[in-house]
C-alpha cells in the first residue's frame, strides 16, 4: 500500500462515473509533503511566495479547505 502523501495522481469524480477524470503529476521528492516543507521554509525566509509554492496556490488550497470545512460544495454520500 502506498502512503497518503506518495501521491501519484488525483481524481475528479463526478455522479455520472463516465465524466471522472484522473490527472498523474510526477511528485518532486516525497510526494504531498514538499507543500509542508516550501510553507515552512517561506514562514522561516519571511516570503510569500517560492517557484514551488506560488501565493495564488496558497490562497487557493486554503480556500478549499475553508469551503470543505464549513460543507460547502460538498456532497456527503
Amino acid at each position: 500500500m502506498i502512503p497518503w502523501w506518495k501521491t501519484d495522481f488525483f481524481e475528479l469524480r463526478y455522479e455520472n462515473q463516465n465524466n471522472n477524470k484522473k490527472y498523474f503529476y510526477s511528485w518532486n521528492g516525497e510526494g504531498l509533503r514538499y507543500e509542508i516543507q516550501e510553507f515552512m521554509a517561506c514562514i522561516y525566509n519571511h516570503r510569500l511566495k517560492t517557484a514551488r509554492l506560488r501565493h495564488s496556490e496558497s490562497v487557493f488550497m486554503a480556500h478549499a479547505m475553508q469551503q470543505f470545512k464549513a460543507g460547502r460544495n460538498v456532497d456527503i454520500i
